[in-house]
């Protein structure tokens, strides 16, 4: 898989977050890679009904006191885990941060230099439930380097694994899609998974044109071809830079809208990792182009590796 050197693995001490942990350690042992294993505090609640001990301290005391208490104990927990991963033969390192998650994550990860973040996901999976928190989404909207989120009840083994590239005949520059599959390529030859890669297209503003008694419904159809074509052209170019033999691939070409079109392939196919990029407007940092991105990466039920294109700028500042 890509070479990722220097790791950062957020996990949350006192909960399932074993899958990402152990996908953690195969990676840098694999890419001899050093990993740093950090446990957020967020600002302890000043409402919090205190017991006697410390019933007589004023409020900003009590406060004080919960963090330290909050700190110390992750703290020791973080040593403990440290321990065991140097028994697995990787140069490893904890800290806790303190503040706002997603904000205090990136800031290390721009002082570190770190390539990678892993993070086991916030929020639920199943029926009518997200597999994303609020947290997920923001470190993925706004983290510069490439961020795989992974489900707590997910196997350590991909079997299934889809792609999910923009292959827009007007894009100008294209850093992002052989990103996508460097990383899709390499981990499905790594743990012999099958590898879906998926392209969504369509004419914008087709209905308009079939309704517009000026076009005939030939004329619309052409232009349909046309828009498929052009898509094909580019798609068969990037994948042409990706020799896919001893993979068992698989190309879906699929006309309909990102939005609806990924999630449903992802379901269909039963997807355990969608890997895809976060694609910022030209000149404006850390925006999603609409929410496109943002509104896929909510409704998908799968481990996601997400991935920003060269020259993003986080607009979270040190």
């Amino acid at each position: 898989m890509k070479q990722f050197k220097n790791i950062l693995l957020v996990t949350d001490l006192k909960l399932g977050s074993q899958p990402a942990l152990k996908r953690a350690i195969s990676l840098a042992k694999h890419n001899k890679a050093n990993l740093m294993v950090v446990d957020t505090v967020e600002d302890a609640n000043p409402h919090v009904v205190f017991t006697q001990p410390l019933k007589s301290m004023d409020s900003k005391t009590k406060h004080k006191n919960l963090q330290n208490l909050l700190i110390e104990g992750k703290r020791q927990l973080l040593k403990d885990l440290i321990q065991s991963v140097k028994s697995e033969g990787v140069k490893v390192k904890g800290k806790i941060l303190q503040g706002t998650p997603f904000v205090e994550i990136i800031q290390e990860v721009i002082l570190n230099g770190f390539d990678l973040v892993m993070k086991t996901a916030d929020g639920n999976s199943g029926a009518r439930r997200r597999l994303l928190g609020t947290e997920d989404i923001r470190l993925m909207r706004k983290c510069p380097c490439p961020v795989w989120i992974i489900k707590p009840t997910r196997k350590s083994k991909y079997h299934r694994i889809l792609a999910a590239v923009n292959t827009d005949p007007h894009l100008k520059v294209d850093t992002l899609n052989p990103q996508i599959m460097e990383l899709a390529t390499s981990l499905a030859e790594r743990e012999n998974s099958e590898l879906h890669i998926l392209h969504v297209w369509r004419l914008d503003n087709e209905n308009a044109f079939r309704q517009d008694t000026i076009m005939t419904k030939k004329e619309v159809d052409h232009l349909v071809k046309e828009k498929k074509d052009a898509h094909k052209e580019k798609l068969d170019e990037l994948l042409e830079k990706f020799p896919l033999q001893g993979i068992k691939a698989q190309v879906h070409l699929i006309k309909g809208n990102p939005r609806k079109e990924i999630p449903a392939l992802a379901e269909k196919m039963k997807a355990e990792l969608v890997i895809m990029g976060t694609v910022v407007r030209t000149g404006i940092p850390g925006l999603l182009v609409g929410n496109t991105a943002e509104t896929v990466l909510s409704d998908l039920d799968t481990c996601l590796l997400t991935v920003k294109p060269e020259g993003f700028q986080t607009p979270i500042l040190l």
